[in-house]
């Protein structure tokens, strides 16, 4: 215990349809890209290096994990390759208070988000967009999307570069899912 750090994370939310799954107050859970899909605990421990007990607030994603570990083994990730997450630990270790991401991407079959600052875009399908003030409206109670048109292009732009950038999904999806929100349907995958 006296060398090791150890991540405690979910890969998810509850799913909501099976287990009487409930990811409260935030909306959605496993499947989706809703807060109650990808808000998830995510804890560190490291005894002698990190204070016991202090909550930070920024955003995190598991795939900051890797070049944590990288940087813990004093290992260099090569020159130009390129990959996801950032190393922790000078966040971990109170070293800067700058933000670990300027933003977060999620794809999940035909839904895709992204969070910048307070706010989330959410697209689904080819006419499903939700944009939420993540600061004012924490369960996503609320789409801003026609209130905020600037930002939904500014969000989908980026959104759609980082889209542009990926390789093809190479899961098979449950074509049965869905998810209703509001009368629109999410479709898997699951």
């Amino acid at each position: 215990m006296d060398d090791t750090i150890i991540f405690f994370l979910n890969d998810n939310g509850a799913p909501l349809e099976a287990n009487a799954g409930d990811n409260g107050p935030q909306k959605g859970g496993k499947a989706n890209v809703f807060e109650g899909g990808i808000h998830i605990p995510f804890m560190v421990e490291w005894k002698g290096h990190l204070t016991p007990g202090r909550v930070d607030r920024r955003p995190v994603i598991s795939l900051d994990i890797f070049p944590t570990a990288v940087a813990l083994a004093g290992a260099k990730i090569p020159a130009g390759k390129q990959i996801d997450g950032v190393n922790l630990l000078p966040y971990l270790t109170q070293k800067t208070e700058d933000l670990p991401h300027r933003v977060l991407f999620w794809r999940f079959g035909e839904q895709h988000a992204i969070h910048q600052g307070d706010w989330k875009l959410i697209e689904a399908g080819e006419n499903i967009t939700r944009l939420y003030d993540l600061k004012g409206d924490p369960a996503e109670k609320n789409n801003r999307a026609k209130d905020h048109p600037e930002m939904v292009k500014e969000l989908h732009t980026e959104l759609a570069r980082w889209l542009s950038e990926l390789m093809p999904e190479r899961w098979k999806h449950r074509a049965d899912f869905i998810f209703v929100d509001g009368g629109d349907i999410f479709k898997g995958p699951y």
